[in-house]
């Protein structure tokens, strides 16, 4: 069985498009059937518009401090979360894009849906590729310091 990831861009477009199946065919249905929409223009342009403010806010972060990109190939998770690793263990103070893995994490509702459900096969994997991860003081595994987790959006007013 194919093992299939909800991602941000999972959630947009079951919201732009409103639709379930679709989504069910992305994952499921057969590529050689696949036929793309049109792009919608209004929101090619807010896309295209959140992409060039993440660009400026990137670049303002490297103004004044370096911001490092883990090196993997597209769509290696694991190798991302390595590299991303890497590049926590170096005490690099900004990185953009990394991946962030763990396994467990809900270990009881687990243990008990095999109880309920023998030979359920669940994974219990979380990913996630915030836009920025920032070095922080504070005791960690790492050392003298952590990572916290941040989102480049636009709005009208800073939150």
């Amino acid at each position: 069985m194919k093992t299939v990831f909800i991602t941000g861009s999972t959630v947009y477009s079951y919201f732009l498009n409103k639709c379930g199946y679709k989504l069910w065919l992305e994952w499921f249905g057969d590529p050689a059937e696949k036929v793309e929409l049109a792009e919608n223009e209004d929101i090619k342009l807010l896309m295209d518009y959140g992409n060039e403010h993440e660009g400026k806010i990137i670049d303002g972060i490297r103004a004044q401090a370096p911001c490092a990109v883990p090196s993997y190939v597209e769509s290696d998770y694991d190798e991302g979360g390595q590299a991303t690793l890497e590049l926590m263990k170096q005490s690099v103070p900004y990185i953009y894009q990394g991946v962030l893995c763990q396994e467990g994490g809900i270990a009881e509702m687990i243990e008990e849906k095999k109880r309920q459900f023998p030979g359920l096969k669940i994974i219990s994997f979380y990913r996630g590729i915030p836009d920025i991860l920032e070095k922080r003081e504070g005791r960690s595994r790492l050392g003298d310091y952590h990572y916290i987790v941040g989102d480049i959006k636009s709005s009208r007013k800073p939150i």
